[in-house]
């Protein structure tokens, strides 16, 4: 089409998740299976109140739906602008359309029987266990609908030079428009030495899913079972505790670096970033502590003991620098070893964070932010902030084998309990195999984690859910161990 190339495409995805338990129970229910023997809220079986229905040991607990459309055409051309190459020029469009439904469960797998627990003292978890169901007041159906445009532009200024522009332009029905660009240099002054920078900036509208998910869970704060109610921005209990409708998250992306081949076999390369985002939608506090749960009771809420929401209220910062070697040797007469080393360092650091919400302010609350010290050290400690590799790749005739070191720093983490941060020392993981190729099928055998290494114990008893659960839970590589595996790869055509 008059030198141009053109790309007319649609698509449609769509997921469902059914949540259908067995071999479980609603405990606010009671012990019957054959009878109603809930008393309800008061407490008192035989009254209005009563749920009227018996125990079970299956239950459908509600469904999670989602579906996108998407159309798009993209076209390409490399046209002459005067500059001394010619720019390739691609443009482009798209529209979406997406939903999001949540389907309530069966009564008794969200109802509040008003049974007692088994010891007879305090009242039992509500809804179906190990998942309480959605309940009516979940269910929802939303969709939106956007449109997009863009344009890239990209030629080399230089013979040395490539320069590369874009920006692109969005807009949806439920927030608004956003305008992102990008541009990124090339600079190579010598054969084997390049130069390279980006700047670019970036946003992410909130999901339907932060918008819109809603859910009560039975979690373990501090020992002590708590209904917390997982609900949208526009939720009064959400409101009680200053949920703002959700915005775009915006972000500024800096990177600069190089690669240098001193020699055919070896190359390095050196790259450094820094990420800017803004009004970053996260998972917020548990506003559950004895201030906030004497609010919820205060205001109704009898049936929820915490409240937690999505929020846009906080800025972080992401400086890292990655560093990769690679390295090609004969080895053995006719083999080939080839030696991979891979250094990163990444540090994230919270710039801004919303204050306490106006309710809890002048009091004594154990909450300084709407974060929580799981979610600061989640986005914080959470991840190594050092993580390096040595990989070796030994191949000669039909036989290969493979080595490679992982090390991962040390971290921290903490559980729903309001005080318990914990540190966990670095680890250095082995991964090996070996393998034979036949003629047209590949055996391999091999390890990961040959060594068998597992994380630091945590020691403050609400960091294991008092000691039934021993590791660290967010560790970087894991919890299970050593992992032995056989593998045949076959090639049918060649």
């Amino acid at each position: 089409m008059s030198g141009w190339s053109l790309d007319l495409g649609a698509e449609f995805g769509a997921n469902r998740f059914d949540y259908n338990l067995q071999h479980t129970n609603n405990a606010s229910l009671g012990p019957c299976l054959d009878v109603p023997c809930a008393p309800g809220a008061d407490g008192i079986l035989g009254n209005a109140d009563d749920p009227g229905i018996p125990n079970k040991l299956a239950f459908f607990a509600g469904r999670l739906q989602r579906q996108e459309f998407l159309a798009g055409l993209n076209l390409a051309k490399a046209v002459n602008l005067g500059l001394p190459s010619p720019v390739n020029l691609a443009l482009g469009a798209q529209f979406r359309r997406e939903s999001f439904t949540i389907g309530a469960g069966e009564k008794a797998s969200w109802i509040n029987g008003g049974h007692l627990d088994q010891f007879g003292t305090d009242p039992a978890p509500a809804g179906s266990s190990v998942f309480a169901g959605f309940s009516p007041t979940d269910a929802s159906d939303h969709s939106r609908t956007n449109v997009g445009a863009y344009m890239d532009l990209e030629s080399n200024l230089t013979s040395q030079l490539l320069a590369n522009v874009a920006g692109r332009f969005e807009s949806y029905s439920d927030f608004g428009q956003r305008v992102t660009g990008k541009l990124a240099l090339r600079f190579q002054p010598a054969q084997r030495f390049v130069l390279r920078g980006a700047a670019s900036t970036g946003f992410r509208a909130p999901g339907l899913a932060q918008s819109y998910f809603s859910h009560t869970t039975t979690n373990v704060i501090g020992g002590k079972f708590i209904e917390v109610g997982n609900f949208p921005v526009d939720n009064r209990a959400s409101r009680i505790f200053g949920a703002k409708p959700l915005t775009e998250e915006t972000s500024v992306n800096l990177s600069a670096g190089f690669a240098f081949t001193p020699s055919d076999n070896f190359t390095v390369t050196v790259d450094a970033f820094n990420i800017k985002i803004n009004n970053r939608i996260l998972l917020g506090a548990t506003f559950g502590d004895t201030v906030s749960q004497r609010i919820l009771t205060d205001s109704g809420f009898s049936t929820i003991g915490a409240v937690q929401f999505f929020t846009n209220g906080l800025d972080t910062r992401t400086n890292g620098v990655d560093v990769t070697g690679d390295l090609r040797l004969p080895a053995g007469g006719s083999g080939t070893l080839d030696l991979n080393a891979a250094v990163n360092y990444t540090k994230n650091k919270i710039t801004r964070v919303d204050p306490l919400p106006p309710i809890l302010r002048g009091t004594a609350t154990d909450l300084t932010s709407i974060l929580d010290l799981v979610t600061k050290v989640g986005i914080e400690e959470e991840r190594p902030d050092w993580r390096g590799t040595l990989t070796a790749q030994y191949s000669t005739g039909r036989f290969h084998a493979l080595g490679r070191l992982s090390y991962y720093g040390g971290f921290a983490s903490a559980q729903p309990s309001f005080t318990d941060r914990e540190t966990y020392g670095g680890k250095t993981l082995f991964d090996a195999e070996i393998g034979y190729h036949f003629n047209q099928v590949n055996l391999s055998i091999g390890a990961r984690n040959l060594f068998d290494i597992y994380p630091d114990r945590p020691k403050a008893e609400f960091n294991n859910n008092d000691n039934t659960f021993p590791w660290a839970a967010a560790s970087p590589f894991g919890y299970n161990g050593r992992y032995l595996y056989a593998r045949a790869e076959m090639r049918l055509l060649q």
